[in-house]
């Protein structure tokens, strides 16, 4: 298998960045491929000197395929149950996880020693979330009390006022 990921890694050292036809006319086209399709398109008919197109012999052998540079197995992960069954292999987080779910998920992979591969420093990224949390519960409470200054006056105000309208003589 590490014959396979190597050949593989060799293989995607020498694969060209496919290019649009047009790159050098259009700039905005940079990084992005289009299939020539002109009937007189050098590039279509493959002349010397033209880009090169994608091709099967760029592509790596089927067993080296979705392993990781290192050879290892990645796994996309959306909850806990999928967590479960794993031992030795990496996962990735679910762009669509939300921080409690990712929470959750981080510190079982921690305890179960699996390597989170789209997190730098699990510890530290748990330790940022836990300081914004807590902050954002210090605000909201400050907030809240402000709430309740601000409603008490209200009343304080209203209670006067009716005070005020109850002494003064009726015409």
């Amino acid at each position: 298998m590490k014959k396979l990921v190597t050949l593989r890694n060799q293989i995607k050292a020498k694969k060209p960045d496919f290019e649009q036809q047009t790159v050098n006319v259009y700039p905005q086209n940079e990084g992005k491929w289009r299939r020539p399709r002109g009937m007189h398109s050098k590039m279509r008919r493959g002349f010397r000197g033209n880009p090169a197109m994608p091709s099967i012999g760029y592509g790596s052998p089927k067993a080296a395929k979705g392993l990781d540079r290192q050879g290892d197995k990645m796994i996309l992960v959306e909850n806990l149950k999928q967590l479960e069954n794993l031992k030795d292999e990496k996962i990735i987080l679910s762009s669509t996880l939300g921080l409690k779910k990712k929470i959750t998920i981080l510190t079982k992979a921690k305890e179960k020693n699996i390597k989170v591969t789209n997190v730098k420093d699990a510890e530290k990224f748990l330790d940022n979330i836990k300081k914004k949390i807590e902050s954002k519960k210090s605000e909201e409470a400050k907030k809240k009390e402000k709430k309740s200054k601000a409603k008490e006056e209200a009343e304080k105000k209203a209670k006067e006022k009716t005070e005020e309208n109850k002494n003064e003589p009726k015409k």
